[in-house]
């Protein structure tokens, strides 16, 4: 038989709910060819659970500490980003065959542009003209760049039950919205330039900033504080490691909140100037405790599960209490124990077929 038609027929089969009333869970045919009755488990079969790469962690005990969760954005380190103006006005011109593009690498000592001073009356009238437009031109990029960004992180946040291609389909309307702006904003060849005009931004990405607002109500709890964990919605499994900067002596009277500055080591430019980020302060009180993966933890009509895998073909549903959470981590107060295996990948499969018995 065909191998696709074997996989097609396996994937039309419905998964079923189960019981847990001391059914044998082995690995023999008998097992594996009748579905059990319908109950509180979850019937998954272990062909489902390879072709859909279910994977599971063992539940244990884990050094965690407790954190205060706090908004933050990535930014560049003002010792290490520099606006470039032009010394005089003039015409712009390239000193290779074209301009730096956006994005490009620098050296140092290397010549971006020439400014070449010398422009006629008209000529200025029509460079004036054509500003207007350009400025025009930035302010509506960049107004779609801010609604982009805000319809990829609304889908985002809904990640478990939006298709991941309307994902994807919002990441590259992001992507494109922000080119449209680097293409509004950069100089162009033969433009007149002013030297209150900025030409050109480099920056060193190696090291960013990451600034958190902390609630004033929540300073004592960070005052000892010295390093974080900071988490972005475009890496879900990744937390970076920041250590802390500098700690605000002024309270903004807008928001009640203190600026906490936090260095963070980039060297796979993977985190980006204007990205929000969660960060994980560290507010002491390390101990170990029951600890289950964030990956792990489902939201369900305002409760927590994590699904349980009891049996080699059988899962079941566990509602469960956390308490603070420390990266990847969560405490575990209630609804678990040492030795249980919790799924991390593949939830969603599980809650759909949960679901659907």
């Amino acid at each position: 038989m065909n191998p696709k038609a074997v996989l097609a027929l396996f994937l039309a089969l419905p998964l079923m709910a189960l019981g847990h009333g001391g059914e044998d869970h082995g690995d023999g045919p008998k097992n594996a060819s009748k579905p059990m009755a319908p109950g509180q488990g979850i019937y998954f079969p272990k062909e489902a659970q390879f072709l859909l790469g279910v994977r599971t962690e063992p539940i244990g005990r884990r050094r965690l500490e407790a954190r205060l969760m706090v908004p933050g954005k990535v930014v560049p380190r003002t010792d290490r980003y520099v606006a470039i103006f032009p010394p005089l006005s003039g015409r712009l011109l390239a000193s290779g065959d074209r301009l730096p593009l956006v994005g490009e690498k620098v050296s140092k000592g290397q010549v971006l542009a020439v400014v070449q001073q010398s422009l006629s009356a008209p000529e200025m009238a029509q460079l004036a003209a054509e500003r207007i437009k350009a400025e025009a031109a930035v302010g509506q990029a960049n107004a779609s760049m801010l609604q982009a960004r805000r319809d990829l992180e609304r889908l985002r946040s809904l990640s478990r039950v939006v298709a991941s291609k309307e994902i994807q389909k919002a990441e590259l309307a992001a992507k494109v919205a922000e080119q449209e702006v680097s293409r509004a904003l950069r100089a162009t060849l033969g433009e007149q330039v002013e030297p209150p005009k900025s030409l050109f931004a480099v920056l060193d990405s190696s090291v960013l900033w990451v600034e958190a607002s902390v609630f004033v109500d929540d300073i004592g709890r960070i005052d000892e504080a010295r390093s974080a964990l900071v988490h972005v919605s475009a890496y879900q499994d990744r937390y970076f490691p920041a250590k802390l900067f500098n700690l605000g002596q002024t309270v903004d009277e807008a928001t009640r909140a203190v600026k906490a500055i936090f260095d963070l080591a980039n060297p796979e430019a993977k985190l980006r100037p204007g990205m929000f980020a969660e960060v994980a302060i560290g507010a002491g009180d390390n101990r170990e405790m029951l600890a289950v993966p964030d990956a792990a933890v489902v939201e369900r009509e305002g409760r927590k599960v994590v699904y349980v895998h009891t049996g080699p073909e059988e899962f079941f549903a566990r509602e469960v209490v956390l308490g603070e959470r420390d990266g990847p981590y969560w405490a575990v107060q209630q609804g678990l124990q040492a030795g249980d295996r919790a799924v991390t990948v593949g939830t969603y499969e599980l809650r759909s077929a949960e679901e659907g018995r």
